[in-house]
């Protein structure tokens, strides 16, 4: 037994020692959130819970060996990943029953749209999807903002059964705006052809002022998505390439949300930037994908329309980058304001 004497439980964790437990002892992450902590040592993972200013024993786990990550946030969980958790949030956030149903609808359309995609470090692209409304809610946005979240990127990587998938054509238009609404659909189609690489990231917060009510929530939009990807630390498991493409935007979308009136956001961007950089996984679980990807079930055969795709995709991407980016950027503009 030995009495709690460290910082304050405001603090997330913290770390105590203490004479009477084994030498080999690495860490001590104490969880107020859920008032559990837990000891790591070489040959078992032990369970405490803080009762009456002590900490107690409550059992012995499994074997495990010695951890080299650990997970020591209280809030790294705060945001959902699956449906039902973002409809929890939702209802408890005091959003109507009509803007949860469409909110709904939303999300089957999103999973029909990615169904068997992939982010380029193997996470679900739904989770993404969920996790960035789920982040754009927590944060103070309206239902639609929430729904253009999470089709946020089905004029991009959205599976329509058309040959061009990166395209946005009207069609894919009119579908989209029939499940989510009128303004939902336009935040989205705006999303597309909003340009966010470094070089524009870098100017923006200087801009803010001058943006229109539906840039701004696109803007909104962009940080939630860009927090999503280090919320859950998904960065660590890309390769070196992306992970340092990606940082580069986020170094900058500090300014950029504080600029826009959310100090909160800003702080969590910066701090899980900070993390980021100080954390590592294994080498063998590090994805060597630069892009998101499509796995069918094997009992998908092959058909004409989806291989033609595919040829023509190879042959697309021999063109350089810039180049490739400056034709969908024009191709979706152009198409914004026709329907």
């Amino acid at each position: 037994m030995s009495k709690f004497a460290g910082p304050s439980r405001d603090l997330r964790y913290t770390i105590i020692q203490s004479p009477n437990w084994p030498r080999h002892t690495r860490s001590l992450l104490c969880n107020f959130s859920i008032n559990v902590v837990v000891v790591f040592d070489n040959r078992k993972c032990y369970r405490f819970r803080p009762v009456g200013g002590e900490i107690r024993e409550i059992s012995t786990q499994w074997s495990c060996p010695p951890i080299r990550l650990a997970a020591k946030e209280s809030n790294l969980f705060q945001y959902a990943q699956t449906n039902i958790q973002l409809y929890e949030q939702l209802a408890s956030d005091g959003y109507s029953s009509l803007e949860l149903k469409r909110i709904r609808d939303c999300y089957e359309l999103a999973a029909r749209l990615f169904s068997g995609q992939y982010r380029a470090n193997g996470k679900p692209f739904i989770a993404h999807l969920v996790g960035t409304a789920s982040i754009l809610a927590r944060h103070g946005a309206s239902a639609p903002v929430v729904c253009a979240g999470l089709v946020h990127a089905a004029y991009d990587r959205g599976e329509f059964g058309t040959l061009w998938s990166r395209i946005m054509t009207p069609g894919k238009r009119r579908l989209v705006r029939s499940v989510i609404g009128d303004d939902a659909e336009a935040l989205a189609a705006r999303y597309v052809a909003f340009t966010w690489n470094s070089e524009t990231v870098d100017s923006l917060s200087n801009k803010i002022s001058e943006l229109s009510e539906e840039e701004r929530a696109i803007v909104f939009m962009r940080l939630a998505n860009e927090l999503e990807e280090v919320a859950y630390r998904d960065l660590l498991y890309d390769c070196e390439i992306r992970r340092c493409e990606r940082l580069g935007c986020l170094s900058s979308c500090f300014d950029i949300a504080r600029a826009l009136g959310q100090p909160e956001l800003a702080n969590e961007i910066q701090e899980r930037c900070r993390e980021i950089q100080t954390l590592h996984v294994a080498d063998s679980l590090l994805s060597q994908n630069l892009a998101s990807y499509t796995l069918s079930p094997l009992s998908h055969g092959r058909r004409i329309l989806p291989a033609l795709e595919h040829g023509l995709r190879l042959v697309w991407r021999r063109f350089p980058d810039n180049l490739r980016l400056r034709v969908v950027i024009w191709a979706n503009t152009r198409l914004i304001g026709k329907e």
